[in-house]
């Protein structure tokens, strides 16, 4: 155990850490903190197995945002990343929630604190988004993210760019359009990834086949789906596969990760085994390069197996996979491995 939560103005919620060359930590809670709203934390080792934690930033609410999600970083050791609430607080969600979210760069500066700046503020469901997801970063130095809901023309998220200008401003250009149709996809909760030629890559939670996951009250079960730009400037979405629940598992929720062979592998928090239910404990998937054919390499099929895998996956230098449940094991989830060699 490297650090327990206290809740409060300690935080709660924490999500993935980042690890830099020095081998320190580094990551948000979602709530707490001094101000209420979140933080961004460092852990340190220091040694005889012992770790230091250390505040970087306090969201306050408001304008600088709220409830933080995950980090990316740079070369330069700055870090991207995005809340789900704060911004503008004339856009409210209901329920209490008000602000649609921002994108954020945390920087070090000379006096040896952190300062946070907002690059990009979202300020409505249409034409905007709302429920920014994680972020990714090319060698531009451009950012590409998910908004969950809403969009130019319809209500199922899209995907963006933001591109820094000379003034220091960014400039936010959404690539594609998510609930034009409900096949090609609604939802897109997870970010995208990058494959070498530029190419796009995610998951929606639900869309694709419309008469998938009536019977749970979804649009459809999910999809995962590839970017690809064109000449004129637009970007074309090809559908590689369209979940149908059962033992495929469906409502993928997190981000695709690349083997070195070009597979893409992911997970989705139900499908696969009939032990949980008939809605079924989760799936890890692989689609398969050049291919585009999906196989299920692992179905959660009991609770002590773990159920509901949220997050997505590592993979380390030989292939294997590794990830999380949100609940199963003993009761309160599991890490997993997966051989794929």
């Amino acid at each position: 155990m490297l650090y327990s939560f206290q809740g409060g103005t300690d935080g709660s919620n924490s999500g993935t850490p980042v690890l830099d060359n020095a081998g320190n930590l580094y990551s948000f809670t979602n709530d707490g903190g001094s101000k209420g709203y979140g933080t961004i934390f460092q852990l340190s080792p220091q040694g005889g197995g012992q770790w230091k934690r250390t505040v970087l930033y306090s969201f306050p609410g408001g304008k600088p945002g709220a409830t933080p999600g995950h980090m990316i970083s740079d070369a330069a050791g700055n870090f991207y990343g995005t809340t789900g609430q704060g911004g503008d607080t004339s856009c409210s969600l209901g329920g209490g929630i008000l602000g649609c979210g921002v994108v954020f760069k945390l920087s070090p500066n000379s006096h040896g604190g952190w300062a946070e700046r907002v690059l990009y503020t979202f300020t409505s469901i249409v034409p905007d988004g709302i429920l920014p997801g994680d972020l990714a970063l090319d060698g531009q130095g451009n950012l590409y993210g998910t908004t969950a809901i809403g969009g130019p023309n319809a209500d199922g998220g899209s995907v963006f760019k933001l591109t820094p200008k000379p003034t220091g401003s960014w400039t936010k250009t959404v690539l594609y359009n998510f609930g034009i149709t409900v096949a090609g996809g609604l939802y897109p909760y997870a970010g995208v990834t990058f494959d070498n030629a530029g190419n796009l890559y995610g998951t929606t939670t639900e869309g694709g086949d419309p008469a998938c996951g009536q019977s749970f009250r979804l649009l459809g079960c999910g999809v995962v789906y590839e970017l690809t730009p064109t000449s004129s400037g637009f970007w074309r979405e090809t559908i590689l596969h369209v979940f149908e629940a059962g033992s495929d598992g469906f409502q993928p929720w997190d981000k695709l990760v690349f083997d070195k062979k070009g597979n893409l592998y992911g997970t989705t928090v139900l499908g696969g085994g009939s032990g949980c239910s008939n809605q079924g404990c989760g799936t890890v998937f692989q689609i398969t390069a050049g291919k585009h054919a999906e196989t299920i390499i692992h179905s959660f099929g009991n609770v002590a197996d773990g159920v509901k895998p949220y997050s997505g996956l590592i993979t380390d230098g030989v292939g294997n996979l590794f990830g999380t449940t949100y609940s199963g094991g003993i009761g309160a989830g599991t890490v997993f491995e997966i051989s794929t060699h």
